[in-house]
């Protein structure tokens, strides 16, 4: 991958390839800070709470919050129309993207508080609550959604910050909030009256600080952040929502399909299979967000450099964080998937029947995915998304009814959830790698031969190592958990190293790590 120290929004004297690593890092730590300071945060909230008071609290939240599909698919829109014209230089253009998506999130989130609102007597005459608690439900649901509003009013500064590759200040403000939420946990938990009313007054407190703090840093820090209403443009706001309508036809497809999982287990297996599928979701959430780490980082470097035209170069990118991505997240979910039933019984204790195999293919399945990670920033790059979204949100599907004909056939969980996995693994993954590929100039040979098989050879070895030590070990518990851990490791690492990674990749890593050990002991 050429580096490049003139990349718009890098600062300067510093090479693409530096910005990349420093953005992937930050990235992370961001990711472990916040996760961690969250679940600190929810475990107060609990406890303070209680089980209806927080129960009620996430129920109304999380019906509000699919409202959020709708600001996510937009967001991803701005992001790489922004991007794009970052790389093109096109500073008027720019400014037209943000002024444009600023009015159209504002008009979004008219449409979410007044859809809110009308859903609001419906919601009181159905849902089950105590009585007593009909006010505190009212006063959680209004400001949910005027909590939901200004994130997404706030949506275009977080995108400009993204867009730019200011990945440091953006993991500040991200830590910051969530340290807010840990202080609204400890003031919620010490007070003495209504907690419930409480957290929702300050919770939106907290959002329209987060909207205030981000609005300032942006005006001062990107010019394009000016809001000009002279240069909002109804072609743009078109071309944005258009962008962004292929994209809410994606999520939506993968909402309906983990529902969708949960509405065939339902009937089949009852409500312990659901508990059990809860669960490998659960799991499946935090190897994605680990996994998001390079795509996060990287999408807009390669956004921006389509803009410019440097085709090789983009190639080069999709294929290295394809394949990066996928030996990042190998190098956790693989152990932990071999001591599965060990990590199950430490974080939940005794574990509903076959929580143990939805976990694992859980795993799998985002592993899976990962081997195409680059080739989605590569077709928002090409920007030609109508025929990628619809197609990946039929196959989305293509699961569920395998699944279905599995069980009609006569067979159990097991088997429906080879089904459920396999067909999701090929007619996703195969499909990027093919359409995708086609899409950016990267035949599917070349991916099947620089990512598949390199990761594929990595990943095997070292898991057979592990499942090896499991087996024949005769260790228990934590001592057999670590054993599989480090001898998985004793193998990945080296073979990673010469097989799983190229040998630009390696020259890179050689550079960070003497610049890395300069530093140390210069300290």
């Amino acid at each position: 991958m050429a580096a490049s120290t003139n990349t718009p929004g890098n600062k300067p004297g510093m090479k693409q390839s530096e910005r990349i690593a420093i953005n992937i890092a930050v990235t992370f730590l961001r990711m472990v800070t916040t996760v961690g300071m969250g679940l600190y945060a929810t475990r107060l909230l609990l406890r303070s709470l209680g089980e209806i008071d927080y129960g009620l609290y996430g129920l109304l939240g999380g019906g509000a919050a699919m409202l959020l599909i709708i600001q996510a698919t937009l967001v991803l829109s701005v992001q790489r129309h922004l991007a794009y014209q970052i790389g093109k230089g096109d500073k008027e253009e720019l400014n037209a993207v943000f002024s444009t998506s600023l009015l159209l999130f504002f008009a979004a989130a008219m449409v979410v508080v007044l859809f809110g609102a009308a859903l609001t007597p419906i919601l009181l005459k159905y849902l089950n609550y105590p009585e007593q608690r009909e006010t505190a439900v009212l006063v959680v649901w209004v400001t949910t959604l005027l909590m939901i509003a200004v994130v997404m009013v706030k949506s275009p500064y977080n995108a400009i910050f993204m867009a730019r590759q200011a990945m440091v200040q953006a993991a500040f403000f991200h830590c910051f909030s969530s340290l807010l939420l840990l202080l609204v946990a400890i003031i919620v938990s010490r007070y003495q009256g209504d907690r419930l009313i409480l957290l929702g007054l300050l919770m939106l407190l907290l959002r329209c600080f987060e909207f205030a703090l981000m609005h300032f840093a942006s005006r001062r820090r990107f010019e394009e952040a000016h809001v000009k209403i002279s240069v909002v443009r109804r072609d743009l706001f078109k071309e944005l929502l258009t962008f962004g309508g292929w994209g809410l036809l994606d999520a939506a497809a993968m909402r309906l399909r983990q529902l969708g999982g949960n509405l065939i287990l339902n009937p089949f297996f009852g409500p312990v299979a659901n508990a059990s599928y809860s669960l490998g979701f659960q799991v499946q959430t935090y190897e994605q967000s680990l996994a998001w780490t390079f795509t996060r980082a990287t999408s807009p470097v390669i956004i921006q450099r389509y803009a410019m035209k440097d085709f090789d170069y983009v190639r080069r990118m999709i294929l290295s964080v394809s394949r990066m991505s996928t030996l990042f997240v190998a190098a956790i979910c693989i152990p932990a998937a071999l001591e599965m039933p060990y990590i199950l019984g430490v974080w939940v204790g005794v574990a509903p029947a076959y929580a143990t195999e939805f976990c694992t293919f859980m795993l799998l399945t985002v592993l899976a995915e990962q081997l195409t990670a680059g080739y989605t920033s590569g077709i928002q790059a090409v920007g030609k998304v109508a025929v990628y979204y619809s197609s990946t949100a039929v196959a989305t599907f293509l699961p569920i009814a395998l699944a279905c004909l599995v069980y009609l056939a006569g067979y159990g969980t097991p088997p429906m959830l080879v089904a459920f996995v396999a067909a999701g693994i090929v007619s996703v993954v195969f499909f990027r790698a093919w359409h995708v590929g086609k899409a950016v100039g990267i035949p599917f040979l070349q991916w099947v031969r620089e990512v598949a098989l390199r990761v594929g050879i990595v990943v095997g070895i070292s898991a057979v190592l592990g499942l090896l030590v499991r087996e024949t070990s005769g260790l228990q518990e934590i001592a057999r958990l670590s054993a599989v851990f480090l001898s998985y490791w004793a193998a990945f690492i080296p073979l990673t190293w010469y097989i799983g990674i190229g040998d630009q990749e390696r020259k890179k890593i050689k550079t960070w790590l003497g610049r890395a050990r300069q530093i140390v002991l210069k300290s």
